[in-house]
């Protein structure tokens, strides 16, 4: 049966496949096909209204972008509406008159984007330049030039400027000093890749083409972005230091920064590199340096060195993994620092709700766990756990939770978290050989597949494992996976007593 059913997937997936690949006959340019590379960020971008200003019937989408015509496009996507910006006119004469080119028709965008400081003064300096003739050239923006931009839009400039000593792409030293960190927290955030080649090429003249996907990556970046402003969880981006501990079975590596270890989960899929050299996990060792970047407190590129730099272990270049803040008596942010792994000073609270602040695996037993809790109320709260009790290599720093404890120990965690693709929790409805029926905390059912060869399956209470025979309906699981698509379970948490 599962033969069956695995090649009645495979089936299905060609027929959606098939449907994928039909042309779009809306498409808004006639030079941009539903087969181009930047099809569905125009598109998205042209629906959105961002281009209204490109009403012809084609893009040129390989031709530069000069920056009035960015500035056209970055207006509308920062809300512009026609009004009076005369406050900086002053400002925009002061560059414009020395040209006679200049498209003046352009300057109330201009004026616009001063006042959101999506454009500075100086940045006016560049809009136009004369060439060795004389003559006066528009001058196309480099993807440097656009990156402090769209970190400006989305008023992330603070935390781009924590990233200005982090080296994410080979030619990094190529990187204009002060726009290195503009292109850094881009990478961060998956807003821009550099090359297969590992460049980022920061003079490169951009194209209509790029600067959509571009525009397109950060508009969408910012509709998802959750607004953790009232939360005491910090997001932020990247991180250096010194590799303290990896524990490859768990998937956790420990980095020492500023003289406290943190916990990171690696991600499956993650890009590891070793004196920018492609290596396996089994590179991973006590004492390298390490520069990382994060997405959803996962690390998914990871870049070692082998000369041990002294800085990294003074210099935290943080990611979009999360840390718990606290306030001091002058009202400034400041960052918890973690005691030694202790199992002393449990707390004996049979039951607990807040934000997971600390994840601390035994050194001497990886199985084991500290795990630090911060209630609404501001208190911290510590308790013990095993791999068989809590799935240890699934939760983040961030994670709110509810849990039950007994004498420090907690028995049972349920936590919730947003875009979450590789845990399922609920009660079994339907099970055969070799799938079962989950039914979540909102009545939904989600059928998963399960191999006895490869899944393991635990019993949360002893730590044992268990016949998949004798799991029963209404049963409460935990189910780690981690292709979303073919809901393949790896490990099955039975959280009652069998």
């Amino acid at each position: 049966m599962k033969s069956h059913k695995k090649f009645c997937a495979f089936f299905c997936m060609l027929q959606i496949a098939s449907f994928c690949v039909i042309p779009a006959f809306g498409a808004t340019y006639k030079d941009i096909p539903s087969s181009h590379w930047a099809y569905e960020s125009i598109e998205n971008l042209s629906e959105k209204g961002y281009l209204a200003d490109f009403k012809t019937e084609n893009f040129n989408p390989d031709s530069y972008i000069d920056k009035f015509t960015i500035a056209k496009i970055l207006s509308i996507a920062a809300g512009y509406k026609s009004g009076d910006y005369s406050s900086k006119n002053n400002i925009i004469s002061k560059y414009s008159e020395k040209f006679t080119r200049w498209n003046n028709k352009i300057n109330d965008r201009i004026a616009f984007l001063l006042t959101k400081n999506i454009f500075l003064d100086e940045d006016l300096d560049s809009f136009m330049l004369f060439s060795d003739d004389g003559s006066e050239k528009f001058r196309a923006i480099s993807r440097e030039e656009l990156a402090v931009f769209l970190v400006r839009l989305m008023g992330k400039t603070d935390d781009a400027k924590k990233l200005e000593n982090s080296n994410f792409f080979k030619d990094s030293s190529s990187i204009t000093a002060s726009r290195k960190g503009s292109i850094n927290y881009l990478k961060s955030i998956n807003v821009l890749n550099g090359g297969v080649d590992g460049l980022c090429k920061p003079q490169s003249a951009v194209t209509k083409a790029e600067f959509c996907v571009l525009l397109n990556n950060t508009t969408e970046f910012m509709k998802n972005k959750t607004d953790s402003s009232s939360s005491n969880v910090t997001n932020i981006s990247g991180i250096n230091g010194i590799v303290d501990n990896y524990y490859k079975s768990l998937g956790i590596i420990q980095i020492k920064i500023n003289d406290e270890i943190k916990p990171y989960r690696l991600n499956q899929n993650a890009v590891i590199t070793l004196d920018k050299g492609t290596v396996s996990k089994d590179k991973i060792v006590s004492g390298l340096s390490v520069s990382a970047i994060l997405s959803n407190s996962e690390i998914t590129e990871l870049h070692l060195s082998s000369k041990k730099d002294e800085s990294s272990s003074e210099t935290t270049t943080e990611s979009t993994t999360e840390t718990t803040t606290s306030e001091n008596k002058d009202n400034n942010t400041v960052s918890e620092t973690r005691p030694p792994y202790s199992s002393d000073n449990l707390c004996n609270d049979s039951e607990a709700e807040g934000t997971i602040q600390s994840i601390q695996i035994n050194p001497s037993l990886q199985n084991e766990c500290l795990i630090g809790i911060v209630s609404s109320d501001g208190e911290l709260k510590n308790f013990s756990a095993t791999r068989y009790t809590v799935p240890i290599y699934s939760l983040r720093i961030g994670d709110s939770v509810g849990i039950t404890a007994k004498n420090g120990k907690i028995s049972s965690l349920k936590f919730t978290r947003k875009n979450n693709k590789n845990i399922a929790i609920g009660y079994i409805t339907d099970i055969d050989d070799d799938e079962l029926v989950l039914e979540n905390s909102s009545k939904e059912e989600i059928t998963f597949y399960y191999d006895e060869d490869t899944t393991e399956c635990f019993d949360c209470e002893t730590g044992k494992k268990i016949d998949f025979d004798n799991i029963k309906k209404h049963t409460e699981v935990y189910i780690l996976y981690e292709d979303s698509s073919s809901r393949l379970a790896d490990i099955i948490f039975v959280l009652d007593n069998l």
